[in-house]
């Protein structure tokens, strides 16, 4: 497709002079944005699935810390050992 510098002068005179080529050229552009927008909504798609919601392996998650298994406020034991023991080390 070849793409031309419209203003909007040039769109006004164009809808003025020729109004069927300016439907056509909306209903171009309106077939155009469908088809982004559908491109868009794909890659954001595909860009959302991991290990836990699709058939990836777990070794493409990347290095995104997963929050559900990493979270320790949600203890409720503190860390550490019992405060009776004895701690020796070699």
């Amino acid at each position: 497709m070849e793409t031309q510098k419209y203003t909007r002068e040039g769109l006004i005179q164009l809808c003025k002079t020729q109004p069927k080529a300016a439907a056509d050229l909306i209903l171009l552009l309106l077939d155009r944005i469908d088809k982004l927008e559908a491109r868009v909504l794909e890659l954001e798609n595909a860009l959302n699935k991991n290990s836990q919601n699709s058939h990836k392996p777990p070794s493409s998650d990347g290095y995104r810390r997963n929050i559900q298994t990493s979270t320790p406020k949600d203890k409720k034991r503190p860390t550490g050992g019992q405060s009776v023991h004895l701690g020796t080390t070699l």
